[in-house]
Order: C-alpha cells, then structure tokens, then sequence
C-alpha cells in the first residue's frame, strides 16, 4: 500500500492516506524560507469582509478567562515528505525530539502511512511516547474505503479523520459548498461516536460566495454538529483573515489547529511570518476546544531542523499574551539526534 504524498492532487483523486496519496494543492508562491527561528513577533491580521491584513495591537485574553494548559501539541507529517524516511522512520525522528531532552511534541498528524503495517506504527508510538493524534483521508477516499481506512486508523488509536484539501472551484457557489457538506454529512452519519471527521481549510473556504457569506460559513451551517473544523492559521491569514477571529467565530467546531506561518502568500518557518502565534495559542486555550496544536510548514528549507524547531515554539506558547518577543535561546540547545539508533532510511519516503 505504498503511495507518496503529492502537492497537487484533484480533489476526486483516490487520497486515503491507507492505500493511496493525500489530496494537497497550494495557490500560492514559495519562498527560501529563513533557517531556525529568530523570534516570534506579536503581529496579526485583521478581519474585514474585503480588508487587507494590517498588524494589530496585541490582545489578552479576557481576565475571567484563564488559558488552559492541557491543550496538545503535534506536527503534520507532510512537513518531512521531502526527507527520505518511512513513516516508522519518521514516527521515530519527532519522537527524539523529546527523548534527547528538548521540549517535544504528544502526537503526530499522519499523511499517509506507506507500505507500514497498523502494529508496527502502533509498536512505534508507543516505544517513543508518541500517540497518534489525527490523520489527513482525502475525501472520496472515505466515501468509498471508510470501513478499511477507519480500522487502520481506529487500530493506531487516531480518532480524527481530516478533509485535507478541497479544490476552490468546488466550493465557489453556494450551491457547491452545500454538496460537500451533504457528502461529508453522509459519511459523518456513517462514522459512530468513536471518530470524529472534521474539515481543513485553505484559503479556498474564504472566497465570497453570491450573498456574501464564505464558504466556510455555509460549510459551518450545513454539516452535522459533530463535524469539526481544522483550521489552518496560515492560509486564514493569507485569505485576509483574522485567524483569532476566525478560531473565536468557529470555536465549537475548532479541535484541532495547524500552526503554520505565512508572510505575503509565502510560507515562512513559524515565528518568522506575519500570524500572531501568541494571540492564536491563546484564543485556542481560552475561546475553543482544541485538542492539538499541530505545527505544519509546507515549504522547510531544513525539515530535519524543522522539527525541533517546531516543537521548540510550541513549547513557549502556554496561552499568555506575554510581551516582547521570543528568542531562539529560549528553546535551550538544540534537542534533534538525526542518527535516529542506526535506522536504514534509504527506502523512498512515504510522506
């Protein structure tokens, strides 16, 4: 059941991430993204029906509120598809993070499994302390694989299955987003209580729809209760909107968000872009029930690197609106052994 992860897919190609690739498409450019972290501002994006994204003044979280510090954090395989590891090998790459004494990550979010069979991944996780958080299942793949592909996933312990990418054009008439939302509720009704199925958005989900409403807004008042949202900060931002907005506005469906960082429509290594990740790590813990914080950069220029430093940003937002910036001595030294034990990564990755 091989199959690689590719960038640009139809939303109708076969995507299960069990026995085929991940849907993923991007509209935007790529830069040479900056290696490491330098600091992490305090900026974000403003919300408008048609506004351009300014910086803000930094928020607080309301008073009464405390942040919650239970909230979890992952990072999205498809960060490292360009590294030459198996899934397994991966597993074990995020896991020595934390083993070699740096801040680590809870989980993973899968993109695909590979040619790895359910107990290895299972034997993998847990040797490393790892869970299995979440997984991205390309949509027709749940329509027509849902009993194999959520035995697999139910067998590694994920619970939440994740429409990674819905081409705009599917979703541009009012008429169209209420389609995916009937195909989506079919399969939620089809899931049980056990496993949640949620959405991920792109900038696509923020286009104007005929009455003005966005895609994501119709998607919102047309899915079942149960169905969340995975909302992926990077591309909110890059649509012109307000991901803290965005996250308060959808707080009930929101359990899982992607902590990526945009500048410009380009991705940049988190803490270099231009999204407030402070305001987004804390309207997570104060005004949603978000289960994972889940790092992603669809562009490292190091992915090696960027694990630790992924894990290493998500470790300093606690939820506080703290002043100042962030510096990279915070993390402590540096916490990846990229020797991964003598592990044969000469296969093709899978991810």
């Amino acid at each position: 059941m091989a199959h690689d992860v590719e960038t640009a897919m139809n939303e109708d190609s076969s995507a299960d991430g069990v026995s085929s690739t991940v849907s993923r498409h991007f509209s935007t450019k790529r830069r040479t993204v900056l290696q490491g972290i330098a600091a992490l501002g305090l900026s974000s994006s403003v919300v408008g029906t048609t506004a351009a994204r300014t910086n803000d003044t930094e928020r607080t979280p309301d008073a009464d509120t405390p942040p919650r510090r239970g909230v979890s954090t992952a990072i999205q395989f498809y960060t490292l598809r360009n590294l030459p590891d198996t899934v397994l090998d991966l597993i074990r790459r995020v896991g020595a993070v934390d083993n070699n004494g740096g801040p680590g990550y809870d989980a993973v979010e899968f993109a695909g499994l590979g040619e790895a069979s359910a107990d290895e991944i299972v034997d993998t996780l847990e040797r490393t302390g790892l869970v299995g958080g979440s997984a991205h299942v390309g949509l027709e793949a749940l329509e027509t694989e849902l009993e194999t592909t959520v035995e697999t996933y139910t067998q590694i312990g994920v619970d939440n299955l994740v429409v990674p990418y819905i081409d705009p054009s599917r979703i541009d008439t009012i008429e169209k987003t209420e389609t995916l939302a009937e195909r989506m509720n079919a399969v939620d009704e089809q899931l049980g209580s056990d496993v949640q199925l949620s959405y991920h958005n792109h900038d696509g989900e923020f286009q104007r729809l005929a009455d003005d409403r966005t895609p994501l807004a119709v998607l919102d008042e047309s899915l079942n209760d149960g169905i969340g949202f995975e909302i992926d900060v990077g591309w909110v931002h890059t649509a012109g909107f307000d991901p803290v907005e965005v996250i308060e506005t959808y707080s009930d469906r929101t359990h899982l968000v992607h902590m990526k960082d945009m500048v410009d429509g380009e991705f940049a290594e988190i803490g270099e872009g231009a999204v407030d990740m402070r305001a987004v790590s804390a309207v997570a813990r104060t005004k949603a029930n978000v289960e994972y914080l889940i790092y992603e950069h669809d562009e490292p220029t190091d992915p090696a690197g960027s694990v630790a430093t992924g894990a290493g940003v998500l470790s300093l937002l606690d939820g506080t609106k703290k002043p100042g910036r962030i510096e990279l001595s915070e993390m402590g030294p540096p916490a990846y052994d990229p020797t991964l034990d003598g592990t044969d990564r000469t296969g093709g990755g899978n991810c």
